[in-house]
């Protein structure tokens, strides 16, 4: 648009429609963002808690040192799984 030129109300209007389909957009992706976080943290909050519970027995001598193992492990992949997903987001926007 130059400066000589005048926006009509018709362009005002559809600028104005593209502007309400961006921030909805935004808002759905923010949503998203926020549900996979909240996941994410759920899961991870409750692989934390089985293994403090676990570890502060106690009588340790029914628990596998690899089930603790596999746990902090499933963890790690867990973290690396949800960087992607965030990692993903953001390339959409």
């Amino acid at each position: 648009m130059g400066k000589d030129k005048k926006v009509s109300k018709e362009d005002k209007k559809c600028f104005f429609e593209q502007y309400k389909l961006l921030v909805e957009v935004v808002v759905r992706m923010n949503d998203r963002r926020s549900h996979v976080n909240r996941f994410y943290i759920t899961i991870l909050s409750s692989l934390y808690v089985i293994l403090t519970v676990f570890h502060s027995r106690k009588n340790n001598d029914f628990i596998n040192p690899d089930f603790l193992f596999f746990i902090g492990i499933l963890g790690v992949l867990l973290s690396i799984i949800w960087f992607l997903h965030i990692w993903v987001f953001k390339k959409e926007v």
